[in-house]
């Protein structure tokens, strides 16, 4: 009677996946400062959990995005996981600002990705980089359980690949994705706009509509959450001070130079709040709510309420106490990194 019980309840209670962090996981993003650390995190947290990790040329200018993920997994990648690296062309409908985009060439010049005193890191060939379809394609027909995907950019190449196949949306269990701004302002100030919409969903709105008619599993960490864990000097100096650790001395280059936007309280820790709320969801206050989203008009990527919209979680609030302990913890952890010594 009881196990009748449990499966009535199971065939009748609403559609909320429950969550797991052994599946395996997709990382996709447009490679900023803030992109790179979240990557960082989940590299450092499980490894073997990742099966893709595709760029969109969005936030950054391609070659440089993918040099730096190249990088990351010669750092801290074991040489026996395989974890492919897809690059795709579409800049999105409204461009990110060059000046933005123009940081990941700074990214890409930091010491800590020099290996074996190498000088010109510039000028490191990088071969054999597929389109993020093709790579996105690949490891969801081969996969035989469903993945969860890190969205930390645009979903452009989400879009894409479930365009093409759509089949895939049951191989998808959830998508964590960073975007929107629900209850307050955006941060997107571009003339003609009204300032209501965040920039990932801004650069292309219709392929986060595409997303939401899929109806796979959304949580959307907004705008709403990340205004509570802004990029503070003190964390900085906190995790300068464990530099001769690889994984410290990329976040700490990557953090510094943001110091102007640090000092005046500009940056926030957008896409990293959503990469460790995946690895632990008590960091951040979660809503149901149906919502849609501006495909037009000066509210262009504006994410609002609509009782005939789209069901999805929506982050409100986020612990930053805890978010910064998850990331301390996690940066600090004696890992195995194939090409340097962990600590000095």
């Amino acid at each position: 009677m009881k196990n009748f019980i449990l499966l009535f309840l199971c065939m009748f209670s609403p559609l909320t996946p429950a969550f797991t962090d052994e599946l395996p996981l997709i990382i996709d993003h447009d490679s900023s400062a803030d992109d790179v650390i979240a990557t960082t995190l989940q590299v450092l947290y499980n490894p073997n959990r990742i099966k893709a990790i595709t760029i969109t040329p969005a936030d950054c200018y391609a070659h440089p995005a993918t040099f730096i993920m190249a990088r990351l997994k010669k750092l801290f990648v074991p040489k026996e996981i395989d974890i492919p690296i897809g690059i795709g062309d579409d800049e999105g409908v409204n461009l990110f600002p060059s000046e933005w985009r123009a940081c990941t060439f700074g990214l890409a010049q930091l010491p800590v990705w020099r290996i074996d005193n190498e000088e010109n890191v510039d000028t490191v060939e990088i071969k054999s980089i597929l389109s993020p379809v093709i790579v996105l394609t690949k490891v969801l027909k081969e996969l035989s359980t469903q993945v969860d995907i890190l969205e930390t950019g645009p979903c452009t190449n989400i879009a894409q690949v479930l365009k093409e196949h759509p089949e895939f949306k049951n191989k998808i269990h959830c998508i964590y994705m960073m975007g929107g701004a629900l209850y307050i302002r955006g941060n997107v100030t571009e003339i003609g706009r009204d300032g209501s919409a965040e920039w990932n969903i801004y650069n292309n709105p219709m392929a986060f509509l595409e997303l939401l008619k899929t109806k796979i599993y959304i949580k959307l960490i907004s705008l709403d959450a990340t205004q509570y864990t802004p990029v503070k000097s003190e964390f900085i100096a906190q995790v300068g001070k464990k530099i001769a650790h690889k994984p410290c001395q990329l976040v700490y280059e990557s953090l510094k130079m943001l110091k102007p936007f640090v000092d005046t309280g500009q940056y926030c820790f957008w896409d990293v709040l959503t990469s460790a709320s995946v690895i632990d969801p008590k960091i951040v206050k979660m809503k149901k709510v149906k919502i849609n989203v501006k495909l037009n008009g000066p509210s262009m990527g504006k994410i609002f309420e609509d009782n005939n919209g789209f069901e999805v979680e929506v982050a409100i609030w986020a612990d930053q106490k805890l978010f910064e302990k998850t990331i301390l913890d996690i940066l600090s952890k004696d890992v195995y990194l194939p090409r340097c010594k962990a600590a000095a």
